[in-house]
């Protein structure tokens, strides 16, 4: 019937207005094309300035990747070290102990003598063996031995000088001189050896002297024996 109505509560939604759904869908567009476009930025910024990345996944330890910056260069600050310049013509000091500070005489050459030299020898005194000593056996009126200090050494020291307990000889005077001053002078026997500790500071020259009594017989010389002669500093 054309004059019937038709119900308002019955009818379905109206036909969209054109244009609407459009409009909805163009402020998303320019969203996504800001989103976009800060992405790209973000990227060329990180390329540029070589910013670190730092990933940390929940299970590794964090890792950081550094891009180094063309025509950037960093200083930094390394420890100072400070350097003492000696004063011209000046010295160093020696290190305390440096070189020995004792010297075995019976280890040097002797630089002049007369009569029968002062040799390397083993000996016995008073029953105590020596492996280190100076020695030798003679009958000759007087001799002497120089050794060359070079101002280097302050004593001279022996453990015992006397005649070797082999020996059939019983007398002879021992002398120790530094540049011809006489340090010391004794008897020496077998059986009652002497020790030796003497002064020698600044000496330039040793000089051990002996002499023997008119009683040696050539057949049976005296053994002299100075054990372990030292020099010290």
């Amino acid at each position: 019937m054309s004059g019937v109505q038709p119900d308002p509560h019955r009818q379905g939604p109206g036909p969209e207005a054109p244009g609407d759904g459009a409009q909805r869908q163009r402020p998303l567009g320019e969203i996504a094309a800001l989103i976009s476009a800060g992405t790209g930025l973000l990227g060329l910024l990180l390329g540029y300035f070589g910013l670190p990345a730092v990933v940390s996944p929940p299970t590794a330890t964090q890792a950081t990747a550094i891009q180094t910056v063309p025509g950037l260069t960093v200083t930094l600050p390394g420890p100072t070290v400070t350097v003492t310049a000696s004063p011209p013509g000046s010295a160093s000091p020696a290190a305390p102990g440096t070189g020995p500070d004792t010297q075995r005489l019976s280890l040097m050459t002797y630089v002049d003598n007369s009569g029968s030299p002062l040799r390397p020898v083993t000996g016995t005194l008073n029953a105590k063996p020596y492996d280190d000593a100076l020695g030798m056996s003679t009958c000759t009126n007087r001799g002497w031995v120089d050794y060359n200090l070079g101002r280097n050494w302050k004593r001279f020291t022996a453990s015992a000088v006397g005649i070797d307990d082999n020996s059939p000889y019983n007398a002879i005077t021992v002398e120790v001189f530094v540049d011809d001053r006489k340090l010391a002078s004794f008897p020496v026997g077998v059986g009652n050896p002497q020790t030796i500790d003497l002064d020698i500071t600044g000496g330039i020259r040793l000089g051990i002297a002996y002499s023997t009594g008119s009683d040696c017989y050539s057949s049976k010389p005296a053994r002299l024996v100075i054990a372990e002669p030292l020099l010290k500093r």
